[in-house]
């Protein structure tokens, strides 16, 4: 049963119901089991033990890593502006809600980023140089903020309102977030949002929002903040600085990464 159960698990996850990828599973289990017997005759001929634990066919290229850009950029790019600006400032704290734990938070961990952790969901995992902190982002509160010198949201207003994640429904969630964040951050804490945009915006419930990038950059500046920075991942790979209108709208799935200061 614990191997039937594993194998369900694994082909839902690798795509086995999609019929392509099922279809190259199966075309490629000659060279499996031809490669599982090599193994076993290996071991054999050198004296060696070896237990088979499991059985888990790997059809897919794994030899080539992927990546998704929209992190890869946005992370990197917040990241070294959130490390030069602690630079000699003992006092930095910094303080993040949502974003990715295995990218943009592993990179101010390992800078010795003074730094809290926001979440609605809290990780049940310790951090160096780290509080871990419930922060609702549809409640927040000034108390919550106190000391900070600099805050980040990547990659999650997107979600906001559509119950993914235990958030209460609101169809402006994501509009909502920025004047919720003026009215907890004091002024002159720069604030790092970032979000997917396409040049066909719209909700893909629940998971998300594709969003027009001038509406939400002109919703912060509605909500009291001045934009510092536009920048945009294309989906050519690339990262512009301060774009165009029309160059962000053009792209069919881009990310827009705000650097907001409170006016």
């Amino acid at each position: 049963m614990r191997t039937l159960a594993y194998w369900a698990f694994t082909a839902n996850k690798k795509g086995l119901l999609n019929p392509l990828v099922l279809g190259r599973t199966v075309g490629y289990m000659p060279k499996f089991m031809g490669q599982f017997q090599d193994l076993k005759n290996d071991a054999g001929s050198r004296g060696v033990a070896i237990k088979i634990k499991d059985v888990f066919p790997v059809a897919l290229d794994y030899s080539v890593n992927h990546v998704n850009r929209h992190y890869w950029f946005q992370d990197i790019h917040v990241a070294q502006k959130v490390i030069d600006g602690s630079r000699g400032k003992p006092d930095h704290l910094h303080i993040d809600i949502g974003s990715r734990i295995e990218g943009f938070i592993l990179a101010l961990i390992a800078a010795r980023i003074n730094l809290v952790f926001g979440e609605i969901n809290m990780p049940k995992i310790a951090f160096e140089n780290t509080e871990l902190r419930f922060i609702d982002l549809q409640n927040m509160s000034p108390e919550q903020f106190a000391g900070a010198t600099s805050v980040s949201c990547l990659h999650v207003i997107e979600h906001l309102g559509l119950g993914k994640y235990g958030d209460a429904i609101d169809a402006l969630g994501h509009f909502k977030v920025f004047s919720d964040f003026a009215r907890v951050l004091g002024p002159g804490v720069p604030l790092y949002v970032s979000s997917p945009t396409s040049n066909e915006p719209g909700v893909v419930f629940n998971a998300g929002r594709h969003l027009d990038p001038v509406e939400m950059y002109q919703e912060a500046e509605k909500a009291g903040f001045t934009v510092l920075e536009k920048a945009f991942v294309t989906s050519a790979w690339s990262l512009l600085i301060d774009p165009s209108d029309e160059e962000m709208r053009a792209d069919p799935y881009g990310c827009l990464i705000l650097t907001l200061i409170k006016r």
